[in-house]
């Protein structure tokens, strides 16, 4: 977590090439989210819906190298910032101390 940490932004590209892919909330999201970082991420369904609906980075068609490049060009030392706050709160509301409570309220109404 320490190497995550030093970076400066998270970036998971992962290729749709089955349903699995597409639905998918990779750990290493989280990962990069509870290191405090951004993220970019592919568009597919879960991720980029994840990213975007909480304005912790930026989600992008992988299909479209020119895209990618043109999207990671493009960030600045500055664009980090606009998350940091956003990056918080969701680090806050999925560390496992909450989501634990989560689970536990799960097998607890079984």
């Amino acid at each position: 977590m320490d190497y995550v940490a030093s970076c400066d932004w998270g970036i998971y590209l992962m290729e749709n090439i089955c349903k699995n892919h597409d639905y998918a909330l990779p750990n290493k999201l989280f990962d990069y989210i509870m290191a405090g970082l951004p993220v970019v991420v592919s568009n597919l369904k879960e991720m980029s819906k994840f990213v975007e609906e909480n304005h912790i980075g930026y989600s992008v068609d992988t299909t479209n190298s020119e895209n990618v490049i043109k999207l990671i060009k493009g960030i600045s030392k500055t664009s980090k910032g606009k998350f940091s706050e956003n990056i918080k709160v969701v680090s806050k509301k999925y560390c496992w101390e909450q989501q634990e409570k989560v689970l536990l309220k799960i097998y607890n109404s079984l």
